[in-house]
């Protein structure tokens, strides 16, 4: 896809940061019990909305709006039915 990964804004934390302009990015998380947990997304998009489907293992959930910010920003979708061992989730 056209996802790629950078470091060079200021105020991320970690070792970078995805730059998505178009295409999918797939998270993935390992859990040791089945439940419901809170995903959150920092991100930045300058001065565009972006929308991308919230889907996890394989089944669409939501869509998740991220609002238009030069700024680092936080957006959470809670309570979301996770299993035990891995699960997937691509913002598309």
């Amino acid at each position: 896809g056209n996802a790629v990964v950078e470091n060079s804004l200021s105020g991320f934390s970690g070792t970078g940061y995805v730059n998505q302009k178009e295409g999918d990015i797939t998270f993935k998380t390992v859990l040791p019990e089945a439940g419901k947990y809170k995903i959150s997304f920092r991100y930045s998009n300058g001065n565009e909305q972006k929308e991308n489907d919230l889907v996890v293992n394989d089944v669409q959930l939501s869509t998740v709006v991220f609002d238009a910010t030069d700024e680092w920003k936080t957006i959470s979708v809670n309570k979301v039915i996770l299993n035990s061992g891995e699960n997937s989730f691509p913002a598309r």
